[in-house]
């Protein structure tokens, strides 16, 4: 029931982000409550400690939010239909309701300080004084229903609180600091615009940077099966199934999102060649076209070899990450105004989604040796949403690139740090099948 919820809510945030120019900003508090309900997953197949209250705080945050847009967002301004909102927030219910016929965690067990509990209130104070103060500063610059806003705010607010806080008490420490980093980017890229009113800077600076403090300090998970067994010096594989995974959905995906990209199949009347240009970049246009059959080649021979570490795989590797920073500039390009990449932006998640693969496959970073399908299936799920709803910051959305870039950050950190706790969580499954070490189970948990 959790997949199909985590696919539904997913689908639902997509089409929010479509919504006129604030669509890709009104779906962004979706994003981490969907990480968490994964993450949450992620413990529960593996009997971890804190997999179904991650489940449950992640599928209520993204039912609030739901909700909370069903409610406060007029019907001729939805793209996504009542129906499908009502439908998604049911099954996210239904999904929450269901963790109480999960079985409880066997491995692990969750340590916390007197001071994590001090940090959780000061954390949640700080946000209630944050909407207050907001709605309180707008009300006195425009005529609103200071009620209805402050409950708009504030619904909005709780949904992605109660996820991200409650992944933190449950010693998932990264989506909140990531969430606040991102935040601050966007907050100190307003420059002038934000800093000529000192309150309104304070209000939206100070819940940020105590999130990200929040990432040193606080609750941790400790497995003490993986502690007793030490670093393992066989935990890189020689396949890694999570770089596979990605490579070959991206691969899947690349020639359509790359030749509309370059080309605007379908579009009528929009000459891309007319507007300003720039030494090589019609080269650079031929270079990205030729990436449309180069790149699933390059792909097919990666993953039908994955087993091996031989020099040929690399040089592939190496050519699909060749192939990303085309794109990549061409996107770049995109946002600068230039319009023969106006439309490039479209292709972003196969950009991310292919640059982390091969760059995976290429590294082979130890952390990430054990990541299972769960992880690889969902990251690449939410890279391609997430992304997608950025709207490729082009020339012809409203999007700024700053917001862009600081979402593309946080996209390929999350789908990194997922990758991580599957990781872990595997290696210890294998670990417990294979031998008798001592874990401590927390029940309370």
């Amino acid at each position: 029931m959790h997949a199909v919820a985590f696919v539904v809510a997913a689908w639902v945030s997509l089409l929010i982000s479509f919504e006129f120019a604030a669509g890709p900003s009104e779906a962004g508090p979706f994003y981490l409550p969907l990480v968490v309900m994964l993450i949450g997953a992620i413990r529960v197949t593996g009997g971890v400690a804190g997999g179904r209250v991650l489940l449950a705080v992640g599928d209520l945050g993204v039912a609030i939010e739901l909700a909370a847009r069903l409610a406060f967002t007029k019907a001729d301004f939805l793209e996504a239909s009542p129906a499908w909102l009502v439908a998604a927030t049911g099954l996210v219910l239904a999904a929450g309701a269901s963790t109480l016929l999960l079985p409880p965690a066997i491995h692990g067990r969750i340590t916390r300080q007197s001071r994590d509990r001090r940090l959780l209130v000061a954390l949640v104070v700080i946000d209630v004084v944050a909407v207050i103060g907001i709605v309180a500063l707008d009300a006195t610059q425009v005529q609103i229903d200071v009620g209805q806003y402050l409950v708009q705010l504030a619904s909005t607010t709780i949904g992605f609180d109660l996820a991200v806080f409650g992944a933190w008490w449950l010693g998932v420490r990264w989506p909140i600091a990531l969430g606040g980093l991102a935040a601050l980017i966007q907050v100190i890229a307003a420059g002038e615009r934000l800093f000529d009113d000192p309150v309104r800077a304070t209000l939206a600076l100070a819940p940020n940077l105590l999130a990200v403090v929040a990432f040193a300090v606080g609750p941790m998970l400790v497995l003490p099966a993986l502690q007793a067994a030490g670093s393992d010096a066989h935990a890189i594989p020689p396949r890694s199934r999570i770089a596979d995974v990605w490579i070959g959905l991206a691969a899947a995906m690349w020639p359509l999102l790359a030749l509309f990209g370059q080309v605007g199949i379908g579009i009528s009347d929009l000459c891309l060649e007319c507007g300003p240009g720039f030494p090589g970049d019609g080269l650079l246009q031929s270079v990205g076209l030729l990436t449309i059959s180069v790149v699933p080649l390059s792909a097919l021979v990666v993953v039908a070899r994955g087993a091996s570490r031989s020099r040929g795989v690399r040089v592939f590797l190496g050519i699909l990450l060749l192939s990303v920073a085309v794109l990549a500039v061409e996107v770049v390009a995109g946002w600068a105004g230039y319009s023969r990449f106006a439309l490039v932006g479209v292709a972003t998640p196969v950009v991310l989604l292919m640059g982390l693969g091969a760059g995976v496959g290429l590294v082979r970073p130890r952390p990430l040796a054990h990541a299972g399908w769960v992880a690889a299936l969902g990251s690449a799920g939410l890279v391609t949403v997430w992304s997608l709803g950025l709207r490729g910051g082009s020339t012809f959305s409203n999007v700024e690139p700053i917001f862009i870039a600081a979402s593309m950050g946080e996209i390929a950190v999350a789908s990194l740090a997922v990758a991580r706790e599957s990781s872990r969580t595997r290696r210890l499954g294998q670990m417990m099948a294979v031998s008798d070490l001592p874990d401590a189970p927390d029940a309370s948990a």
